[in-house]
């Protein structure tokens, strides 16, 4: 699906009578309406629409993945501004930290450009730490031009970087040839000579295998001075010998493990947190332990719950000694962080255990946490449901997902698991509705959700939010020497967008209305019975476009068309489909202006009690999860529309207007809102109609045939759930031309959604 759309004379998969409704769904009648800036158009400042709505920060955060402290961030900015400083004076050592900064985006927008001027400039100068920058600039595939790296090591070396040196020597042994592996050990020995940390090491590795115990003796006493002067390997190996050792130096064992620390990443310390906490090769040492994960958490935020939990186990343990059961229950939780040293599992289930019994239902919920998610055992099993039967809601889930099994586990009981879900779904519990509506029968698959809308959890929480989330990508500027630097910066490799085929179960609210198999003297098949795309809302409603209401002159709700959730590949017999109940078109449609498709929206009622579980292609006891998506719950008047920011549609609609061609399996494509000016001039709306639509769009990227009625999705800033801003209405020539098309605008008609539809609001 390339995501074109309408009014063309085309060669479409059904009959010629059938091409009228949702095929024809796709005009776009002001032909007068201006060409489409394009979205993404920097301002002034040399930004994006998106990216001028956040600050530096904020910028780096969501491109990082990292979290900053204001007083963090605030001593990058000053940093970098001292340096950048001292750079101009001719610091050139500070030119390659100001360097730093540009390339790894703390304190700045991430400009590779600037990173490289800065780094050739201390090159340049023969600071040989400027050519060994540009390298590591380089091999982090930032710039667009390959870096000579046997260059730019020479040069480093030269210039008087002892670690350049190594490098340049690692470099030269590698070529096999006899000049270069003589000339790599000169320069490894005069750089060991001259203080390298890594050259000594390299000499070291050379000699400790030697028969000679003078040879193996200048081998320790150089993996010594390399770790003094910086080679995080040598100082590796030398703890490692010291653990191995019967008698081990205790003091010399806390003075590697510190420098180690120091000159390591995150892992490494956390590694040696656990080494101090249970005494491995060292005398148990808490406080020690709690300073590495602190240095850890420092490094990176995963690492944070670390030191809480550590203290919490030296603060709890006395008072539980001492039959202080929240004691037991806080210790216990306490014991089951996996990101903590303290990680005792056997201890932390046995405590849980026993403050759950005393009547503790939070020590019920974490008896799950314990009793961990992927292992099952019997006895895990007994815990989970004496949690959940104790009140523990979290036992409750989790047991659930066990029971759920993944089809090798004979313990597997999915409608023991549904029986647990349908309760957790019905008040809210988060992740229930769709555990629930992926299990066995029909009775699960209908309910899909909670009856208040507002009781329904966020669909995209928990550890699969970073993957369901699409990228998220900016265009910033950094001014530099009077220049003006625009980078564009990516969260994450974009996969399944731009028409491109979507990740199964990421759009759990995609509906199908699918075509009967002859209706009239049409006998449409296989893809030709795709009809409309929509949204499933709550249950037994979805929300689509009003042109779709009709096929062919034939009402849906009369000629035998189904709503089909949770399907991936319509031509298989997967998901489940529903009988339509009745259809409810916008009162407004084709009457304010009935050629330029306003309030093209409608909703479907399907009927949930008589859903057919599809059985083939996948088990019928794992099917595609289905739920609901959230309303857009901004009103028109306060929701902002900033050209440029990203927005997805779903759908199964043609994938060119040329040949017809239609996809057999969902896909996703992103493409750009556009201001709400140029969307109201290409609409020509005014008046009642005044943002009752949404426009967006990227040159030769647009919905198409077949799309009609399907989301339109906005997923906010931060992980916050998606929401539903329009649905897929009117546009021309499937995105042949560079202008935008037009959605029907969600929460232009939240009101007349709330009077038909229980429970939302």
């Amino acid at each position: 699906m390339s995501f074109r759309f309408l009014r063309a004379a085309l060669r479409l998969w059904l009959a010629a009578a059938i091409i009228t409704t949702a095929q024809v769904a796709h005009a776009q009648p002001a032909d007068e309406a201006p060409e489409e800036d394009q979205p993404a158009e920097l301002d002034a400042d040399g930004m994006d629409p998106l990216a001028a709505t956040l600050t530096p920060k904020q910028r780096s955060e969501y491109i990082l993945y990292k979290t900053f402290t204001d007083a963090q961030w605030q001593g990058f900015v000053s940093d970098l501004a001292a340096d950048r400083a001292a750079c101009e004076r001719g610091d050139l050592q500070a030119c390659v930290d100001a360097g730093d900064a540009y390339a790894t985006g703390e304190g700045v927008w991430l400009v590779p450009a600037i990173a490289e001027i800065l780094y050739q400039q201390a090159c340049d100068g023969k600071l040989g730490a400027g050519c060994s920058a540009m390298v590591r600039l380089g091999d982090d595939t930032f710039l667009d031009w390959p870096v000579d790296r046997r260059s730019y090591l020479r040069k480093a070396c030269d210039f008087g970087d002892l670690d350049g040196c190594a490098s340049y020597a690692a470099l030269l042994a590698e070529s096999g040839d006899p000049a270069d592996a003589e000339q790599a050990e000169a320069l490894v020995a005069r750089a060991c000579e001259a203080g390298g940390g890594d050259a000594c090491d390299m000499r070291a590795q050379a000699l400790e295998g030697s028969e000679q115990p003078a040879e193996r003796l200048k081998a320790a006493e150089l993996r010594e001075f390399a770790c003094e002067h910086g080679s995080l390997g040598a100082c590796e190996s030398l703890l490692a010998a010291l653990e191995g050792s019967d008698k081990p130096d205790q003091t010399r064992l806390a003075l590697l493990m510190d420098r180690i620390c120091d000159l390591g990443d995150e892992q490494r310390c956390s590694e040696l947190a656990m080494h101090a906490w249970d005494g491995k090769g060292i005398a148990p040492d808490p406080e020690r332990a709690i300073r590495y994960a602190e240095r850890a958490c420092a490094m990176h935020s995963r690492f944070c719950s670390g030191p809480a939990s550590m203290r919490e186990v030296l603060r709890a343990r006395a008072p539980c000694d001492a039959g202080d059961m929240a004691a037991c229950a806080a210790l216990g939780t306490a014991l089951a962080d996996r990101f903590s040293p303290a990680l005792d599992q056997d201890a932390a289930t046995a405590l849980l255990e026993k403050a759950c019994r005393a009547g503790l239902v939070q020590a019920c919920n974490d008896i799950a946490i314990a009793a961990g998610l992927f292992i099952t055992t019997e006895r895990q099993m007994e815990l989970l449901r004496f949690g959940c039967q104790s009140g523990g809601r979290e036992a409750c889930f989790r047991l659930g997902v066990k029971l759920a099994g993944n089809g090798w586990d004979d313990r597997s009981d999915p409608d023991a698991a549904a029986a647990l879900f349908i309760p957790l779904c019905d008040t809210g519990y988060p992740g229930a509705c769709a555990a629930e509506s992926e299990l066995v029968g029909v009775a699960a698959a209908a309910r899909v959700l909670p009856a208040d809308m507002n009781a329904l959890p966020p669909l995209m929480q928990g550890p699969q939010a970073a993957k369901d989330l699409p990228e998220i990508c900016f265009t910033a500027s950094e001014r530099f020497r009077g220049k003006l630097y625009s980078q564009e910066n990516c969260s994450r490799a974009e996969k399944g967008i731009g028409s491109a085929r979507a990740r199964p179960g990421a759009a759990p609210w995609q509906a199908l209305i699918w075509r009967p198999a002859k209706f009239g003297n049409l006998a449409p098949a296989g893809l030709e019975r795709v009809h409309c795309g929509g949204s499933l809302i709550a249950q037994g409603w979805i929300l689509t476009a009003a042109h779709c209401l009709k096929d062919n002159g034939f009402d849906i709700a009369k000629a035998g068309h189904q709503v089909r959730l949770g399907v991936f590949n319509p031509l298989g017999n997967e998901g489940v489909s529903y009988p339509i109940l009745k259809v409810i078109p916008h009162p407004n449609f084709g009457k304010l202006a009935p050629n330029q498709f306003g309030f093209d929206i409608a909703l479907v009622q399907y009927d949930a009690a008589k859903g057919r579980v599809g059985r083939d292609g996948i088990p019928s006891t794992r099917r595609r999860p289905i739920a609901a998506i959230a309303l857009d719950p901004i009103p028109v008047e306060r929701r902002k529309i900033v050209a440029g920011t990203p927005v997805y549609v779903f759908g199964w609609g043609v994938r060119s207007e040329q040949d017809g061609s239609a996809t057999d399996y969902l896909q996703i494509l992103k493409i750009e809102l556009a201001s709400q000016a140029v969307c109201d001039a290409t609409t020509g709306f005014k008046g009642a109609l005044g943002g009752s639509a949404v426009c967006a769009g990227r040159k030769g990227r647009q919905a198409c045939y077949g799309d009609s009625g399907g989301p339109l999705v906005s997923y906010p800033l931060g992980g916050a759930p998606p929401v539903l801003l329009g649905v897929v209405s009117a546009g021309l020539k499937c995105g042949e031309t560079d202008r935008v098309s037009q959605y029907t605008r969600v929460a232009k008609v939240r009101a007349w959604i709330a009077q038909n539809v229980p429970g939302v609001r």
